[in-house]
Parts: structure tokens; sequence; C-alpha cells
């Protein structure tokens, strides 16, 4: 009789956060376990010595954006605060903010370089190489940088959505143990007054 009154946390509308960096501005996505966005919600921004640094409201898409525009030292952690004490945290690694590499400047021009501005390019890809001034490997290392950040935040998030088998076992537990009391109240012997 003791276990009637304890419950276990229930998980009915876990709260989730999402952030990423892209092009000097983090942009954090919430919602609902269900994936209904977080309408409302206020995002915080904290440090590594869990200052505040700043607040914001997700709009009816559940997204809030910011840029870096100050000095950051370390890691930050994004809080979503969805109500009623339903709150989510998110880690932004510093690697990520970083932009990696530095700016790539132009090759200085040549006359190679002339010659293959006036010249017909051979595809698309190669007339945006030769406008920018950029060959073919730098832009492809770019582009593969960008990519592996955005699909290493995405696979996270992705990680984090999904259903812990602890919590599975139990939804089914639960649901035994409930189908167990019913039946024992269908079937409990009838008492004769």
């Amino acid at each position: 009789m003791l276990f009637i009154g304890w419950t276990a946390p229930a998980h009915g509308h876990r709260v989730m956060v999402f952030a990423y960096v892209e092009g000097g501005t983090i942009h954090t996505e919430s919602s609902f376990g269900g994936g209904s966005p977080v309408r409302g919600g206020t995002i915080e921004v904290y440090d590594t010595q869990e200052n505040k640094l700043l607040t914001g409201i997700t709009d009816d898409e559940g997204r809030f954006s910011f840029p870096l525009d100050f000095p950051v030292a370390g890691d930050l952690k994004v809080v979503v605060l969805a109500g009623m004490g339903h709150t989510a945290h998110w880690i932004v690694r510093a690697a990520e903010m970083a932009s990696g590499d530095p700016p790539v400047a132009p090759a200085a021009a040549s006359a190679a370089d002339d010659l293959a501005a006036t010249a017909q390019p051979a595809s698309a890809f190669d007339g945006v190489v030769a406008d920018s001034g950029l060959d073919a490997a730098t832009v492809e290392r770019i582009v593969r940088q960008a990519l592996d950040r955005r699909i290493g935040a995405l696979e996270a998030h992705m990680a984090a959505r999904q259903a812990p088998w602890r919590d599975i076992v139990a939804g089914i537990g639960y649901i035994f143990g409930l189908v167990g009391v019913a039946t024992y109240m269908r079937y409990r012997p009838k008492r004769t007054p």
C-alpha cells in the first residue's frame, strides 16, 4: 500500500531545444515531445560560469535566433522555458562557434586568371570558382566543413529526440500493470454481507 502514492516523474510534455551556428548567428528550434513547436517560450543563453548573456522569445514556429556579436570564451548553454516547469537545454560548443578556417583571400590576379575569367566555363560550378578567385579544392573544403558542422548538429538533435529504451519498457510495464489491476477488480471474489 505504501507504493500506491509513490509516482515516478512523468514526461507527458517533454520539451526539446536544438541550437546550431550558421553564419555568425545561433539559431534555436524548440518543440514539445509530440513535435508541436514551443510558441512564446523563453530562451535564455548562459556562459560556462552560468552568467545569463541574453533572453529572447520563440516565434510561432518555436524558433529564436541571435547574432554572435558578443565575446564568447567557451561553450554556451541555450535553455528553453516552456512554462509550467517544462525546460530543456542544449550546449553550443565553442568549436561550433569558431569559424574554423579564416576567410580565404582571393589569389593575386595573373595572366592565367585573366584568361580564365574571359573563357567560357565548362560548367556552372567552374564559373562560380572562376568568378570568386577560389580553386575547386578550396570551395569543396569550405562546403564540406559547413556541411559537417550542420550535419553533426542535426545528428545530435535526432539522437536527443529518440525515446530511450527505459522509457519504452516502463510504458509497456505501466500498461500491463493497469491491465492487471483491472483484471483483479473484475474477477475478485464478491463479499457477502
